[in-house]
């Protein structure tokens, strides 16, 4: 089962739809879902090197969480899927390249931030262009007490997104 779908829009030109797919964890990151989403990347990357026209090219990305919430960070029991390797079970390695191949796009990108962002949840909407919050919505973050927070480049990030009094 696909923990990521993606979504291309009849529009023209159309809109790329990312979403997280994996309800019975609420979207947690975990280093199957990064992996999926790596996957998914793959293919957007194989379908712009085959567009043969500037009206085939996605517009603009939109990141969407399937289910209540949009992702209430990182899930630190994950279930390894058969087969799986010690590298792709890092959760470190997947969640910095899920946040990588996000600035990879090179389109604009809307993130819809519905029910709860919390660590992983606000660090994946902080690598998108734009934000929009649900009014139920809600981003926190989880690990505050530990202050720094280098996955995902979530230390970093927020002090460009906010300022570093904010932050």
């Amino acid at each position: 089962d696909q923990k990521c779908r993606a979504l291309l829009s009849q529009s023209s030109p159309p809109v790329l739809l990312l979403e997280l797919n994996s309800k019975h964890t609420f979207n947690m990151l975990d280093p199957v879902l990064c992996t999926d989403f790596l996957y998914m990347m793959d293919a957007y990357q194989l379908h712009m090197s085959r567009c043969k026209s500037r009206n085939a090219m996605p517009l603009a990305a939109v990141l969407q969480g399937a289910g209540p919430h949009l992702c209430p960070g990182g899930n630190h029991h994950p279930v390894a899927p058969p087969g799986a390797t010690p590298y792709q079970m890092a959760s470190h390695a997947s969640s910095s390249l899920f946040v990588v191949r996000m600035k990879e796009l090179s389109i604009p990108s809307v993130v819809a931030i519905t029910g709860n962002a919390i660590g992983g949840g606000v660090a994946v909407s902080l690598n998108c262009t734009e934000r929009v919050i649900a009014q139920n919505g809600s981003a926190a973050f989880g690990n505050i007490s530990r202050g720094a927070c280098p996955i995902m480049f979530l230390s970093k990030h927020l002090p460009q997104h906010v300022g570093l009094t904010a932050a």
